[in-house]
C-alpha cells in the first residue's frame, strides 16, 4: 500500500491516548517524519497494541507497543474512540503490567554483588598486568 503524506493532515493531529486504541485507526508517530501507522491489533491481555507501518523504509512491517506508549503517537481529532468499558480495561491492564515491571532489590545483595564484581575486576587486572609484563620482558614492578 502506498501512503501519501499530507501536510494538512499532520498539522491537525492531537496526542493519542488509550481512548484512540481502536483497530484500523490511523496514527502517526510523534517522530520528526510523522511516520504513519494503522492500528491492527489490541492485545489487552498483555497490554500491547500492534501497528502496521504505512510509509518509509519499514512500510508493511508490524510493530508492537505497550499501552503506555500510546502517548508517543498522534491521531486525527475525529479518530474512532474506544468504549468506556474498553478504555477502563486497557487502563487497568496497563497499570497492572507496568507495576509488574518494577522490581524491588535487596540493598545488602546489591552491596554484596558490587563487592564481588570489584574483587574479580581487581583479580583480572592483576592477571592482565602480569601477562603484559611477561610479554614486555619486564617484571611486574615495571607496571606500577
Amino acid at each position: 500500500m502506498r501512503y501519501e503524506q499530507s501536510e494538512d493532515v499532520t498539522e491537525a493531529l492531537r496526542p493519542a491516548s488509550l481512548t484512540d486504541l481502536v483497530e484500523s485507526n490511523l496514527l502517526w508517530m510523534s517522530d520528526p517524519r510523522r511516520t504513519p501507522v494503522r492500528l491492527c491489533a489490541i492485545l489487552s491481555d498483555s497490554a500491547d497494541f500492534v501497528v502496521e507501518v504505512l510509509a518509509f523504509e519499514d512500510a508493511g512491517t508490524a510493530w508492537r507497543f505497550a499501552f503506555w506508549d500510546v502517548s508517543k503517537f498522534l491521531c486525527k481529532p475525529d479518530a474512532m474512540q474506544a468504549s468506556d468499558h474498553d478504555v477502563a480495561l486497557y487502563d487497568t491492564q496497563a497499570k497492572r503490567l507496568r507495576a509488574a515491571e518494577t522490581l524491588s532489590a535487596d540493598p545488602d545483595a546489591a552491596v554484596s554483588s558490587k563487592t564481588w564484581i570489584t574483587e574479580h575486576v581487581k583479580r583480572f587486572l592483576d592477571i592482565l598486568r602480569s601477562e603484559l609484563a611477561a610479554e614486555a620482558g619486564t617484571g611486574i614492578d615495571g607496571w606500577q
